[in-house]
């Protein structure tokens, strides 16, 4: 991959992580019958869905991680380079 496409899967690498980290907050503040349809809410429920959010935040974190080893490859290719 040239650095420019490396570049570009960092940044989306990082947005999608913080989208992800959103997500799993909002699933543990918001109760299960508050949610938005597309979270898909339980009517009645009264409890957070808490292994979603876990699941959104493992999500982020491996996103970051990617973003971390794409920054990296980023920097061995253009010190290769000098």
């Amino acid at each position: 991959m040239s650095r420019t496409q490396l570049r570009r899967l960092t940044w989306l690498l990082l947005a999608v992580g913080a989208a992800f980290l959103v997500l799993g907050v909002v699933y543990f503040v918001i109760e299960a019958r508050d949610l938005p349809s597309v979270l898909g809410p339980l009517k009645g429920a009264s409890y957070h869905r808490t292994r979603r959010g876990v699941a959104f935040i493992i999500l982020a974190a491996l996103c970051w991680f990617g973003a971390g080893l794409a920054r990296r490859a980023r920097r061995a290719r253009s010190s290769r380079y000098r």
